[in-house]
């Protein structure tokens, strides 16, 4: 069935090391790639696990490398249930990939991601599953070994890239803020335990890496072990933020900063909040990046190729045009 679905495009960079480099990415993508089958292109992290990522679709368009990268593991059964939810419980049912008409084996999709390339730009769309830090360590392994040549002590990383016009508003960049919700897990109390309850129970404790964080900040100065937020916060509304305050270092500019900010958060998605504090005001995680939603068609929850690399290709022009890039 045909629909309409929201994509987030991002811009990123290869960043080679050391630099300059001879060749751009969207050149080893083409020398890496041109004339393979999808068995060329398919690689797995760690052949025990059977989880195999790979280069599907790959062609030319108006200049820009366009491709799309899968991942799937093999054999995987997935789950269902019934929308019967006026019963007490759904048991799950396992639905196992069917063969093909042809009697081939078929597998799950695991995850999508989108791109396109122009030189050592690139625009990505990336779901839940499906990120530029697995196409960068895909890429990575399938460069230096079809690449060549592709020298062993050169490295490449996909870094996201701070808009030109972040750039120009920002004056003195002075801290990063750091945030993280909270996570909580349940145990159980007896009788009189810490005098939290009269009959036992269970009790939310902080848990998670930002507890730890804070545990090992503070070390040994205070006793965390009964700490509880039962009774007068929803644990759902505390998060925690850690505040890094740098000073500028003899020759470092606010930009060589703000590279530095980019590429060193540069996969952070939803499970880690930040914020700029500069001598201008503060720009948010959001307002540093380059990304957009963008409406895209999806036939049968798969994004239209045509539509989406052409609205990826021209997102590019825009940046181009406006001085964002």
């Amino acid at each position: 069935m045909r629909h309409s679905k929201s994509k987030q495009f991002s811009f990123w960079t290869a960043r080679f090391t050391p630099e300059p480099y001879a060749k751009t990415m969207q050149q080893l993508l083409r020398s890496a790639f041109e004339k393979t089958t999808v068995q060329d292109r398919l690689h797995s992290t760690n052949p025990d696990d059977n989880y195999f990522t790979f280069i599907n679709y790959k062609a030319e368009r108006r200049g820009f490398f366009c491709g799309d990268f899968f991942g799937y593991e093999e054999g995987r059964i997935g789950q269902v249930i019934k929308e019967a939810f006026h019963q007490e419980q759904i048991d799950p049912r396992a639905l196992p990939a069917p063969k093909a008409a042809d009697g081939t084996n078929q597998q799950f999709l695991d995850g999508k991601l989108y791109f396109v390339c122009n030189g050592d730009h690139l625009i990505i769309a990336q779901d839940l599953h499906m990120k530029a830090q697995h196409l960068e360590r895909y890429l990575q392994k399938m460069i230096r070994h079809r690449s060549q040549p592709f020298p062993d002590e050169q490295q490449f990383t996909l870094e996201r890239s701070i808009s030109q016009k972040a750039r120009k508003a920002i004056h003195g960049a002075k801290k990063i803020h750091l945030s993280a919700p909270l996570e909580y897990e349940q145990k159980r109390v007896g009788k009189g335990d810490s005098g939290k309850r009269e009959t036992g129970g269970f009790i939310s404790v902080p848990a998670g890496n930002a507890w730890e964080a804070i545990k090992g900040l503070i070390g040994d100065k205070l006793d965390l072990t009964q700490f509880t937020t039962d009774g007068f916060a929803d644990p759902q509304d505390i998060e925690v933020t850690i505040s890094l305050a740098w000073k500028k270092q003899r020759g470092q500019t606010v930009s060589n900063q703000l590279d530095t900010l980019a590429n060193t958060f540069r996969h952070v998605e939803d499970e880690l909040d930040f914020e700029l504090e500069t001598h201008s005001g503060r720009m948010k995680k959001d307002e540093l990046r380059l990304s957009h939603p963008f409406s895209v068609q999806h036939e049968d929850d798969m994004p239209d190729r045509d539509d989406i690399f052409e609205k990826m290709i021209n997102w590019y022009g825009h940046l181009v045009q406006t001085g964002d890039v």
